[in-house]
């Protein structure tokens, strides 16, 4: 698995979860979850878009209230956002949803005056207690 790599249908990044699975004579990566649920399925949709469809865990994405009365104190929407990070498209080593800006190399020169002594801490280890025979005088 390269680095970046992520699931093909849900966008686990996590390297021991993934693994190289053949579909459609293709090596993608799936993470364990969604390779196991691909595994079971008897006839599979010739696309990835097909097989996304099949095995996608999103629950958000329609309502599931209906009509009925929002029977909330504070009505509000709590699906805002997205949970997962989308799966990177493109190609290269780089996530196209980052980035960075175009800096100019930046040199720090320091002059032997501007320099200060530090002080160094000296560690030694700690007598043994048993080793240290009690002596007579007090």
């Amino acid at each position: 698995m390269g680095k970046g790599a992520a699931c093909t249908i849900c966008g686990e990044r996590r390297r021991a979860e993934l693994r190289l699975i053949e579909l459609h004579g293709r090596s993608h990566a799936f993470c364990h979850s969604c390779s196991g649920k691909l595994s079971r399925i008897d006839a599979v949709p010739p696309t990835l878009a097909g097989v996304r469809a099949l095995l996608t865990r999103e629950r958000r994405t329609g309502e599931r209230r209906g009509e009925g009365v929002d029977r909330r104190i504070f009505p509000r929407e709590r699906r805002v956002g997205e949970r997962r990070v989308p799966p990177r498209t493109g190609k290269g080593d780089t996530d196209p949803h980052i980035a960075l800006p175009d800096l100019e190399e930046i040199v720090i020169e320091i002059e032997a005056a501007e320099l200060e002594p530090v002080e160094q801490t000296m560690v030694r280890q700690a007598p043994d207690p048993e080793s240290e025979a009690p002596n007579g005088s007090a």
